[in-house]
């Protein structure tokens, strides 16, 4: 069974805190010993003007393996999971874009919760791991 715990803050992105719009979920499967974070930032401002957060998108959800630091579970952003969306803010979608990014922010959370059933996510963190220490040994 999936725990899911909506989280106060960003989960990545190092400028997140000019970022109006932060969704941050903690998926943890205690039974597979799993612990995944689906973050989702967007709508950033710079002195006052609007600016993409990567490239042609304001807003993007991506999802880590989480790993415990202190007394928090954080992403951790060396293990990056193959889910992820992109949103462009338009004239068409502007009135209703944060609506938008949480209905894609939802549908990484259900191909994340779907795959970490399925036990897919758990063969993927364990390729993950050894190409990280496979990387770490160069």
């Amino acid at each position: 069974m999936i725990e899911i715990i909506e989280r106060g803050w960003a989960g990545h992105f190092c400028a997140s805190s000019q970022c109006r719009f932060r969704r941050n979920t903690l998926l943890v499967d205690k039974e597979q010993g799993i612990s995944v974070i689906v973050s989702t930032v967007g709508c950033m401002y710079l002195r006052g003007e609007l600016m993409q957060i990567g490239a042609h998108r304001h807003y993007e959800t991506m999802t880590f393996v989480a790993a415990q630091d202190g007394e928090y579970i954080d992403a951790d952003v060396s293990l990056e999971l193959p889910y992820q969306a992109g949103l462009l803010m338009t004239k068409e979608n502007m009135a209703n874009i944060d609506n938008l990014a949480n209905d894609m922010h939802q549908r990484v959370l259900a191909e994340v919760c779907e795959n970490i059933n399925n036990g897919f996510i758990s063969m993927q963190i364990k390729e993950l791991r050894e190409l990280k220490d496979t990387e770490d040994c160069y």
